[in-house]
Parts: C-alpha cells; structure tokens; sequence
C-alpha cells in the first residue's frame, strides 16, 4: 500500500509537522522511485498504522497535503499497474495527473485538491468511478476522457465550471452515472451520454434547459434542481417540438421492418412486450408533416442505415431504438407550486387576462393625466387619489408582465420557466405587485381616515393640511418599497412560482412575512369598515333622506364589497396554505389572481375618481384646453361650487360631496 497520510511528497522528501525528513530515513523504503516499495507506512513519524501487507500494492492514498501542487510523472507511471484504488485528496494539486492504464481501476478520487483543467486525453482509464469532487474546476476541454471506459463520474461542488464543451464526453465509453451537481454551468452536452442511466444535476441553479429525452436513450433515473426541469422528460413534444416529430415519423418508417423480424425472433430473445411497445405516433409517412427519411438521419439522433441490412444488424436497430413505455424517475416533482403548464393554466384565462390589463391601465391612466392637469389646484383628497392611481397603475403593469410572458412561452412554459422565474422579469413583476398592493392599502385606508375625519369634524378649522399629507404619502411610500424589497433580499422569494409572488415560507422569516402582509390587508379592511359605518351614522337629517340615503349606503356598500372581494379571498387561502392546509391549487389560484387579486386596481380609479363630479369637471377642464366641450367647461365652471361658499359659510355635506 502506497500510503502518505499527512504527508507532503516531493521528489524523495517527506514533509511532516513542518519537520524534513529524509525518505531514507523511513524503515520500509526500498527504491526511491517505488518500484518495490510494498508500505509505506508512519514509522518516520511515529505513528504505526498496522496496514495489512497483503492489501498494500492495491492502494495509492496522498491526503492533506496543501502544499503538494504537482506529482512527479513516475509516481503513476511505474505502479499504476498494480493499483486498484487511487485516492489523492486534500492536496495543493493544481493540475490532474497523467492517468493512463489498461486495466480496471476501481476507484480513482481526487476530491477537494485545486485542480483548475481538465485537458485533451488527461485521463485514459478504465475505471468503475473517477470523482474530481470540491475542487476549483474550471475547465473541461473537449476530448477530455477520450479512450477511456468509466462507469461513474462525478464534477460536484465545482463552482467555478460555467460549461462543458459538445465534445466533452467525445470517446468515452460505459458511463453510467454522471453527477454534475453544485456547479455553475447553464446546460449539459447533447451527445455523447447515450448510455447514461442516471443523471444527477442537484443545486446547480444556473441550469437552464436539459437536453431532450431522445439524446438519453437508457435515461432511468435523473435527480435535478428545479422542477420544470422534469417537465422536459414528461412532455417530450412540448419540451423539444423537432425532435418529437422526427423520432414520431422515423418509428413509424421502422415500426413495419421491426415488426416482421420480431416475429421471427424466438421466444427466448423476444422483447418483453410489457415493457416496451412502439411509440403511436399520430404523425404518418403519408402525413403533411412527413420528413423523409434521408432527412430524418441527417440528425444526430439516428445513426444512418444501408439499404441493405442484415437481420442481426435489424433486430439490434430496432430494440435500440424503442420508445419505453416506462418514463424516467426524475426528481424534483412538478408540484403545486411549479407544474407543468402554461403560467395561465387556462386558456379563457390567457383572455380574461388581457380584458383586465386593458381597464386597469385605461382607468388608471386616465385619473392620472386629469389629476397631473391640476397640480397647481392640488388638494389632499386630488393628492392621495393620484397616488392610488399611481399604486393600481402597478398592479396593472404586473398583470401586462405576467400576460406578456404567457404569451411568449405559450404551450412550453418550462423551457423559458429557468430565464423568467430566475430573471429580472419575475423580480420586477413581483417587486412591483407587492409595492402596488402595500401602498394601494395605505392610501385607501389613509383615504377613508381624511373621509371620516373630514366628515366627522366637518364644523372644526383644523383639518389635514397638504403638508402633512406629503409627509404621511411618504411614509407609506417607505414602508411599501421596504415590503416590496424583503423578498430580494432572501426574506420569501419571487422566484417560487411562475406567477412571481412571495409563496416561498419555507423560513420561519419567510412565514412571519407573509402573514405580516396578510394582517396589514385584514387590519385596513376593517379601519376602513368602521370608517363607513361612522360617516354614514354621522352625517346629518337632509342627507340621510329617501334617495340620498341610498345613494349614499350603496356607495359605501360598493366600496367596502371591492375591498371584500379584492382581500378577502387571497387573505383566506393565502392563510391556509400559510399553516399547510391549501384548500386550492396553483392552477385555480390564477383564477384569483387575475378577477379578485386585481380587482381594487380596476375599481378604485371609477370609485374614487372617475365616477365623481369633481373628475367629470376636471376632465372636461383639460378637453376644453384643446379646444373640445368649452361649453360644457364654461357650465361647469358657473355651477361648480366647494361645500364652503365664498362668505365661509358652512353648507350641509350631502352624499356627493365626498362620494
């Protein structure tokens, strides 16, 4: 056994505890190349490690030597005939040595070194497993185990691997198991892994798309790091649309040939038909979707076939070329949180969609030019209007965000699901629906409090000035930015779902702020369901009478029922999902999520502004400046009238005067 524990080899030196010692000092060294050095043991250091002799010209192990960089080439040259297991761990080594042998190695493991490349035809084996775990990899030239027959590699914790040349597995034969986890590249080589069996790609988040299934012909197990990953290995027509049609068109040109040999095949090497059946492809050679068949083996997918074939040379095509019933066990499962679907689910959904985006922005657009028009006449109640218009505008650019996407990835969601939900797009959408909804709630509960206040003490002198209307609009603005921002800092995340909400609360933090936000939307709904109830009690005789009183209480109805309807809903079973007992799915929370979520920001800009007479005035203000319904300006601007007269006498506040 070849065995430097705690040592540092260089040249015919040992390094130890900081000590030299000369490696003729060592009681069982015999030839300074180890020719036939049969254990190398701790006798130079003290220490006895009792190897048994019989195991020792088996072993190679060189471990915690940082300041080993490089192994000199007789090293390996001259015993790795008779090594079984290579094991160069916790070392300096920056480059990985020349391993070339004939025969089977069981195990060559150079984990945690700081190798940086893997060149050309670096490593000729044949070897059950060849791990390069934990180191500084960086890069994997093509050709890289040219020549060499391994079952197992593993490149995990790898971080500094952005990539892997097409060509990297170019001339290995035998691999079975491929473990590219913890690493940074963005996609794997589509060739060279036709033999691969089990696929391992866990924490590596850069991961964009996997190749399609068809490059994996033994593909059995694959463990991945996001969800729509396996979605390609489900639905391989949605995944990889091509290559679907050409594995279709060409088992239907073979399915025929395949046939007649399997007949004649005896029992004994018959396939086992329950496994295993033809794929029944909807698409026929007689179809107008029929690719030749000279076109079909252009592909790298189908290796090209003679004319004339032999019936050995047949049977061997078409057992290999067999779509399995069977699919791949692929990890993690598509779940309620990631599905395999479109980001809308529904179809009527991808309309419905677009309908409210359209009044969103055009109501809220339109409250805030005709509120912009007249800033130099700003009022605290034209002042917080123009800031909920402001906050539903946003909410309205969220939806347009999530509409967009649907529509780019229509049918494959899961192959744009990595560059959307990891991207900017999904930060940006859910950063401003967050923002949107913190400061639409602010302003609509502080709007409801100048109400009743306003109302309340309508004889005082006192009242909210502009100033401190400013201040309390920033306030919010703070506190709403603030919300918004936890997720990007790793409170929650956006990235969770295709709909880029916080439904991360796999933290105790991540818990604490969702129900955070939960309670500030319960807490304003019922501010402002006292609000109501006081001004519409507190309102004198001539207003509570006959038609205004129903005016009034089915303003103050409409109001409190959009508020309802908006918060309620997503409040209840964001709650039981919160205490992990969803009472609905992703799919039918999109419903939610396009008619309830949003709802306030259609309604508010009518509620608040549209529908009122100080907005008709000010819009019919802003048309006379283009030279449209002055004489509509003109009479509102004789009839126009504050609740205070010019002689500051108090009139009677009436239900349209706030409403």
């Amino acid at each position: 056994m070849f065995y430097l524990k705690q040592y540092v080899f260089y040249v015919n030196l040992i390094f130890f505890s900081n000590k030299i010692v000369d490696l003729n000092a060592c009681n069982c060294y015999r030839d300074e190349n180890f020719g036939n050095l049969t254990c190398l043991q701790c006798a130079c250091s003290g220490e006895d490690e009792n190897t048994p002799s019989n195991n020792c010209s088996h072993f190679l192990s060189i471990s915690k030597a940082p300041v080993l960089t490089k192994l000199p080439l007789d090293i390996l040259e001259k015993n790795v005939s008779r090594l079984k297991t290579i094991e160069i761990t916790k070392t300096g080594l920056e480059h990985i040595p020349q391993i070339r042998s004939t025969h089977v190695l069981d195990t060559i493991n150079l984990e945690e070194n700081l190798i940086k490349r893997i060149g050309s035809n670096n490593v000729v084996v044949q070897a059950i497993e060849l791990s390069i775990e934990y180191n500084k990899l960086e890069i994997v030239e093509p050709w890289a185990f040219n020549n060499s027959r391994i079952s197992r590699i593993s490149l995990r914790g790898n971080w500094n691997l952005q990539s892997l040349p097409e060509e990297t597995f170019y001339g290995l034969d035998g691999l079975k198991t491929l473990d590219l986890s913890e690493t940074s590249i963005s996609k794997i080589p589509s060739t060279g892994l036709e033999q691969l069996e089990v696929l391992r790609i866990i924490g590596t988040k850069s991961m964009k798309t996997i190749p399609s299934v068809y490059y994996f012909k033994n593909l059995a197990k694959a463990e991945l790091t996001f969800p729509f990953h396996c979605c390609a290995f489900s639905l391989p027509e949605r995944h990889d649309a091509k290559k679907y049609a050409l594995f279709s068109v060409f088992s239907n040109l073979m399915h025929p040939i395949c046939k007649i040999y399997e007949n004649q095949r005896d029992n004994e090497n018959s396939v086992n038909t329950e496994d295993e059946e033809w794929y029944d492809s909807p698409v026929t050679p007689t179809s107008n979707s029929y690719i030749s068949f000279i076109e079909i083996q252009k592909h790298s997918l189908f290796p090209p076939l003679e004319a004339n074939i032999s019936k050995e040379q047949a049977l061997a095509f078409c057992s290999s070329y067999r779509y399995r019933r069977k699919p791949v066990d692929c990890l993690p499962q598509p779940d309620a949180f990631n599905p395999c679907e479109d980001v809308m689910g529904y179809k009527w959904l991808r309309v419905c969609v677009w309908i409210v985006v359209l009044i969103g922005f055009m109501g809220n657009a339109s409250v805030l030019v005709v509120n912009a028009s007249k800033l130099r006449e700003m009022t605290v109640q034209s002042l917080l209007i123009l800031n909920l218009a402001f906050a539903d505008m946003c909410m309205a650019t969220f939806l347009l965000l999530i509409a967009i996407q649907d529509l780019i990835s229509k049918n494959n969601y899961f192959n744009y699901a990595y560059d959307w939900q990891q991207g900017m797009g999904c930060k940006t959408a859910g950063f401003l629906t967050i923002f949107s909804s913190q400061l639409s709630i602010f302003t609509l509960c502080f709007l409801t409090i100048e109400r009743w206040f306003t109302i309340k003490k309508a004889l005082y002198a006192q009242k909210l000035s502009l100033l401190k209307t400013i201040y309390f609009v920033g306030c919010g603005w703070i506190f709403s930015l603030l919300m918004a921002a936890l997720p990007l800092s790793g409170i929650s995340s956006y990235s969770t779902t295709s709909l880029c909400l916080p439904m991360d609360v796999s933290t105790i933090k991540a818990k604490a702020y969702v129900l955070f936000l939960l309670s500030v939307a319960m807490l304003a709904f019922i501010i402002i369901c006292v609000c109501y109830y006081q001004i519409y009690f507190s309102l004198n005789k001539e207003t509570r009478h006959k038609d205004g009183e129903y005016v009034l209480a089915r303003k103050m109805t409409i109001l409190v029922a959009t508020n309802f309807l908006s918060w309620t809903p997503i409040t209840f079973f964001a709650l039981t999902a919160l205490f992990h007992y969803p009472l609905i799915n992703i799919r039918k929370s999109k419903i939610l999520l396009v008619f309830f979520y949003p709802l306030n920001s259609c309604a508010n800009p009518f509620l608040y502004a549209i529908l009122t007479t100080n907005f008709k005035k000010n819009f019919i203000s802003l048309l006379s400046r283009f030279g449209l319904c002055k004489k509509s300006a003109r009479a509102y601007q004789l009839i126009y009238c504050q609740p205070v007269n010019c002689h500051n006498i108090h009139r009677p506040i009436t239900a349209d005067t706030y409403f």
